[in-house]
Formats: structure tokens, C-alpha cells, sequence
């Protein structure tokens, strides 16, 4: 990454993802639960998920794969450089505004969403774009929304 963004990007001025891209193409077992991610920054939780030296995920004995959107592009152009690099075939990183973008994606397997220290919003706003990830997932998925505010 050449240099850090100087402001914070405004999400509702990123284009949001138009098309999934061929799952099957990313991971080796695109049947895997899946893991996404929102605002993964630069992807290092992600990476370590991944590795699965610290803990395993798994979903009725089936490992995780993951997925991280993040708004700024080269933060995810030099995440999945990094985890092709490590040889990880259960993570991939995608650029864009996720909350519009959860249907296109077409993500069959999603069974947990993680939104972890969102930039700070307004009350009202918040209330607006939370909720969407919970309509994307499985029956019996997993949401999860931590604040530092």
C-alpha cells in the first residue's frame, strides 16, 4: 500500500459490489460455512481466522471459510496479496460498500457477519444500516455487531 487514506472515506460515496465474483475460483471448498467480515481494514483478524493457529472455526465439524469487505481499495488489493502469499485458499478480501452490496454477493453459505469497531455514526443512521446483514443470512446464522462508542 503506497499510503494511508488522509481522511475517512464517506461509505455512501463507494460504489457497492455489482456482481459476486466465482466463488469457487477463491476458495478450495466454497461449500464451507462462510465468515464475512465488514470493515476488515487491512485484514489481519481475518488472516489469523485463516491460519486457524489461534482457534478453529467450525460450523457442524466443517471449517470456515472467510470473506472481507473493506471500503479503501488498497488496503484490500495488499490483503490478498498477503494471503496469497501465506497460501491461504479460505480467505479472500473484496473492495467495496458491503451494506448495499450483502444480495449481489450471493452468498449462499453465510452463516456468520461480523462488524467490528464501525466508524462512528449517528444513532438513526446506524439503526438504518445494521439490520441488513441479518437478511442475508442462513436460518441459523450468526450476527454480530461490537461499538466503541
Amino acid at each position: 500500500m503506497a499510503r494511508p487514506p488522509k481522511y475517512m472515506l464517506n461509505p455512501l460515496g463507494v460504489a457497492s459490489l455489482e456482481a459476486a465474483p466465482d466463488w469457487g475460483s477463491l476458495y478450495d471448498d466454497p461449500t464451507r460455512p462462510l465468515l464475512l467480515d465488514i470493515g476488515c481494514a487491512k485484514g489481519q483478524w481475518l488472516r489469523q481466522l485463516a491460519a486457524e493457529n489461534i482457534v478453529r472455526l467450525e460450523k457442524d465439524g466443517r471449517p470456515f471459510n472467510y470473506c472481507g469487505v473493506e471500503l479503501y481499495e488498497p488496503l484490500v488489493l495488499a490483503a490478498n496479496e498477503q494471503a496469497k502469499a501465506l497460501g491461504h485458499r479460505n480467505l479472500h478480501y473484496l473492495a467495496g460498500n458491503a451494506v448495499p452490496s450483502l444480495r449481489a454477493l450471493q452468498l449462499l453459505n453465510l452463516q456468520t457477519v461480523c462488524i467490528q469497531f464501525p466508524d462512528p455514526w449517528s444513532a438513526k443512521k446506524r439503526f438504518v444500516r445494521t439490520p441488513e446483514g441479518k437478511y442475508v443470512l442462513k436460518d441459523s446464522g450468526d450476527y454480530a455487531d461490537s461499538c466503541y462508542f
